[in-house]
């Protein structure tokens, strides 16, 4: 009886231990697939983490440049407001100039009309005659040097009017082509090589076209003098911008 009960604990126990291995090696298995996940998981992590201090790297980068293009249109928009200044003062001081010389010469010929036919030798009166008609002449000349420089003047004024409604309304001139020079698909972007010597204004608008076919609509979002940068804000169908593309303004 003793030996069958000790054969029978012999056998719970093996059983036991059979089973407690079973559930060791079943844990065992479950924990290493989930340190495998886990470190999966950390590797993920740390990739998206990567991407995510690349990105905000770039951002950075790209604010920067950002603010200085916006310094450097700002200036220029100071200095084009600095000369449109200078061209109407020039303008005010030519018409000034031009009154008083359509003055002068309007009183040298009334005193021309006014010499007496009289009272003076023939050669005194012709000397006098002369003499006006030179000044007559010479005011002439001046007249018509003002007036030229009047006129150019004011159609410096027209110009830099333009251009700083221009700077200032997010309105490029129409009729503009270009060519995307570089295309940044990861963050939606393109570069193009119209810039500030085209009067492209920055928050302007401008069209992607491929042939005839329009590929996409992109918004300016930073202006240098030979290109620019923006980005795509709408597609008109599956193609994306590519580089060679051409660029117009509306």
């Amino acid at each position: 009886m003793p030996t069958k009960i000790a054969s029978i604990a012999a056998a719970v126990i093996s059983i036991i231990v059979v089973v407690l291995a079973f559930q060791t090696s079943t844990k065992l298995k479950d924990t290493e697939a989930t340190l495998a996940t886990t470190e999966n998981n950390l590797k993920n992590t740390q990739n998206k983490l990567k991407d995510t201090e690349e990105k905000l790297a770039t951002t950075t980068s790209t604010l920067e440049t950002t603010r200085k293009d916006l310094a450097d249109t700002q200036s220029k928009l100071d200095s084009t407001e600095r000369d449109l200044r200078a061209a109407n003062d020039k303008a005010s001081n030519l018409e000034t100039e031009l009154r008083t010389t359509k003055n002068e010469l309007d009183n040298m010929k009334a005193q021309l009309a006014q010499l007496p036919a009289g009272g003076v030798s023939g050669q005194d009166l012709a000397t006098e005659i002369q003499r006006m008609r030179d000044e007559i002449t010479s005011l002439s000349s001046d007249k018509e040097r003002l007036q030229d420089a009047l006129a150019s003047a004011q159609r410096t004024r027209a110009d830099l009017e333009k251009r700083i409604a221009r700077l200032t309304s997010g309105i490029n001139p129409p009729g503009l082509e270009g060519r995307i020079i570089a295309v940044d698909g990861q963050w939606n972007f393109i570069t193009f090589n119209l810039g500030q010597n085209d009067d492209i204004a920055q928050n302007s608008q401008v069209t992607v076209v491929r042939g005839d076919q329009p590929i996409a609509q992109v918004r300016v979002t930073t202006v240098e003098n030979r290109r620019s940068f923006g980005d795509v804000i709408r597609l008109f169908g599956k193609s994306l911008p590519a580089v060679g593309d051409t660029v117009i303004t509306n």
